[in-house]
């Protein structure tokens, strides 16, 4: 049977079908040529529209099956096509070269940068913000950097930034979400103490009396559970069940019988809605932390039955699960903990966010291969002439839907398809909304693949195979060297690459034991390990040295505002591969310089020098100061936010900086002065390389 994996197409004449089959319109043509009538292969008896899925076959294969050609005779052997496809068991194909294979090289020279230079960088990296005073001292004093290496990934600091590190390798940038965070929505009706709650789906409320000042109750809110607020009293009905029907349910809700029930868990406010998937995003972040922290292998991010959860998602993960009714303590503001869920899972695979994030098997085939296996699918054609016995695989776009096989039509889909369709057979049994189906129709589901040469079963055991393969070591490998250096290895740095990937494995996967082997490698520590600030690290290095929170408009955050007008460069937001800097990155910089500066110096002229977190060695911020004074504010400014020694301050610098200061000091007084130096160099190109 001839398939569109063994016929190379030329790309004219492909786009030519696609366009030619591809539009809703029947081609009667294509009837006479088989001997059919149009609606044997529509759904429509008179032709066009959706096909069915003989239409689908035919459109496959350019031919239609062999045998009985009675309507009922094709779509047999369509169905018998089908099922031989379902039920055989396909290869995870993707470009991957075992480092035992790749080329030996000479291992690189390195020139090391300075103590101050490196520490600095140890701090953006594994703190997203600048060295503390002490820490300077402390290096100057001859502490080693690899004392300040573990003080730092036992930090605060840490935990933040490998939480955004985790976030970016996962990416969540958008999901479905057509089901609501809860059944009904509730409103606010009044202002002030008058205020009250009542449901929209309870539509005689008010005029039956129970919305009046006397038959309103007090409950405590799922979304604040130390409150209090005034309800209608069948809104704020706690039966499980009225009139037979469950009210925890959409039909029950959708029967305007029920109230919310106890603290107003089945309905859900406006507002809601945004904040579920702000923390949703979340989700696969805090697992991974949660078990870098713990000290556990890393490659349970892939097994593990646990995930992590805060009470927002909680609500509505309930509400997808079916579980609202047993949300006695409903609470949006519980703190985020690890949760176990009833197993077979796969870690972050399995979580819901990740499922609804990449809601359909190639979406979520897509992000395994980039997130877990450093493989970016593109269409890769000697791949697929590689692979041209490979049988079609089988695809469903829900666990309930039919298996079909129409994508691959064609070898510029098939280019792209040969890697995404066999690992999305794995994910079959699971819908987008985390839920799981053993069968359809009454038959088991075909989950099997074939995945470096061993047969695995489902999501769990490909997790599991995957988190023990040399590919996710290596993939784990590659991507803290890009965190830390800018950029994946080069291929002289194949020694390096393979000491990383063997201590993966000797020390028992610890994830913390692999940062502290890349930030002391020589490569890390070198000259030209250098690269550009990101957003969060502009951020927080402002903030933490100035003590100001750059805003603006109403107290919007002034990076996420101007970061999304300059092209959205926010890298817990975008791909890896659009966070080219342009120059709106340097125009954000030297305007949250400016902005947060001109505040530091704001708050400076009406705090007493001692208790002052900026310019605390001037006493009087307007008063012009001497020579003396000048060059101890800007020796300490230096040494403060770039993390170099006084002494490195060169004369002709020197002389910059005071002319600065004395030229907008003139004009303006010697506030606006101190203000100008500040943005200067928080504004400079040596502040945003590190």
């Amino acid at each position: 049977m001839p398939s569109p994996l063994h016929r190379p197409t030329p790309l004219i004449a492909l786009a030519l079908v696609v366009f030619a089959v591809g539009v809703a319109e029947a081609k009667k043509r294509y009837a006479r040529r088989t001997g059919q009538e149009c609606g044997h292969c529509h759904r429509n008896p008179q032709g066009g529209g959706p096909r069915n899925t003989v239409g689908l076959y035919y459109q496959a294969h350019r031919t239609l099956p062999p045998g009985d050609l009675s309507p009922a005779g094709l779509q047999a052997a369509v169905d018998r096509y089908l099922d031989e496809v379902a039920r055989a068991v396909p290869d995870v194909i993707w470009r991957y070269t075992p480092l035992a294979e790749m080329a030996d090289r000479p291992t690189p020279a390195y020139t090391a940068a300075d103590d101050l230079t490196v520490l600095r960088r140890l701090a953006l990296d594994l703190g997203t913000t600048l060295p503390s005073l002490r820490d300077i001292r402390d290096v100057e004093r001859g502490v080693p950097l690899e004392a300040k290496v573990d003080q730092y990934l036992d930090s605060g600091d840490f935990e933040y930034t490998f939480r955004l590190y985790h976030r970016d390798i996962v990416r969540p940038r958008s999901g479905i979400f057509n089901k609501t965070p809860a059944l009904t929505r509730i409103i606010r009706m009044g202002k002030g103490p008058q205020a009250f709650w009542r449901s929209e789906a309870i539509a005689d409320e008010t005029a039956s009396g129970d919305c009046a000042p006397d038959a309103r109750v007090e409950v405590a809110p799922y979304w604040k559970r130390k409150t209090r607020v005034s309800v209608c009293r069948r809104t704020a009905d706690t039966r499980l069940e009225v009139d037979g029907v469950r009210c925890d349910t959409e039909a029950g809700q959708a029967s305007g019988r029920c109230g919310c029930g106890p603290h107003l868990v089945f309905c859900w406010r406006g507002g809601d809605y945004g904040r579920v998937k702000r923390s949703m995003v979340d989700e696969g972040a805090r697992l991974a932390m949660h078990i870098v922290q713990s000290g556990r292998p890393y490659g349970e991010i892939l097994t593990t039955n646990q995930t992590v959860r805060n009470g927002r998602v909680e609500h509505y993960y309930a509400r997808l699960d079916g579980r609202l009714g047993q949300l006695a303590d409903a609470d949006v503001y519980r703190k985020w903990r690890p949760v176990e869920r009833e197993g077979p899972h796969a870690g972050i695979l399995t979580t819901h966010m990740y499922l609804n994030h990449f809601y359909n098997g190639r979406r979520w085939a897509q992000r395994t291969f980039e997130s877990f296996m450093c493989h970016l699918t593109a269409p890769d054609y000697d791949l697929l002439d590689d692979h041209a016995d490979t049988a079609l695989v089988a695809y469903r776009r829900h666990p309930t839907a039919d298996a079909d096989v129409n994508v691959n039509a064609g070898r510029a889909c098939a280019a792209c398809h040969v890697q995404l369709d066999g690992l999305s057979r794995v994910k079959d049994r699971w819908d987008n909304f985390g839920q799981y189906y053993h069968e359809s129709s009454g038959r088991p589901i075909p989950q099997s693949v074939r995945f470096l040469g061993q047969t695995v079963d489902g999501v769990h055991a490909f997790g599991a195979a995957l988190a023990g393969s040399e590919v996710f070591a290596d993939c784990v490998a590659n991507q803290l060297w890009t965190h830390f250096l800018g950029r994946r290895f080069t291929p002289d740095e194949i020694d390096e690459r393979r000491r990383l990937v063997r201590l993966f494995a000797e020390s028992g996967q610890d994830f913390k034991a692999m940062v502290r082997a890349v930030v002391t490698s020589d490569a890390y520590r070198s000259k030209r390990a250098v690269k550009l600030m990101r957003r969060e690290q502009y951020r927080r290095s402002l903030g933490r040295v100035t003590g100001v929170k750059w805003t603006v408009e109403d107290d919007k955050s002034g990076f996420d505002t101007f970061y999304e007008l300059v092209g959205g460069m926010d890298y817990r937001r975008i791909e890896e591969r659009d966070r080219t800097p342009g120059q709106g990155h340097s125009l954000v910089q030297f305007k949250a310089a400016v902005e947060t500066c001109s505040e530091a110096i704001d708050r400076a002229r009406e705090t007493p020098a001692k208790k002052r977190t900026f310019l605390q060695m001037v006493d009087d911020v307007e008063a012009m100061p001497d020579r003396q004074t000048l060059d101890r504010v800007i020796e300490a400014w230096y040494r403060r936010i770039l993390v170099r020694p006084a002494d490195s301050l060169t004369d002709a610098d020197r002389e910059r900086f005071r002319g600065l200061f004395d030229d907008v000091a003139a004009e303006h007084g010697a506030g606006e002065g101190y203000t100008a130096v500040c943005a200067a160099i928080f504004g400079s190109a040596d502040f945003a390389v590190y």
